[in-house]
């Protein structure tokens, strides 16, 4: 099984795009959106490693 998450330079854009209001709320929105690719990462892998045990 595979898991599909979207392209690390993609949600960076997409955060910067949507934020608008200069590189402070940029660089916020990086932050939330690298969290959140983070918190998918770790529940992935958690699946991945009760299948293997």
């Amino acid at each position: 099984m595979e898991f599909q998450s979207p392209p690390f330079g993609k949600v960076c854009r997409g955060a910067c795009e949507g934020s608008k209001g200069g590189s402070r709320q940029c660089a916020d929105a990086l932050h939330r959106a690298t969290l959140k690719l983070s918190d998918d990462t770790q529940r992935n892998l958690g699946r991945l490693s009760s299948r293997i045990e």
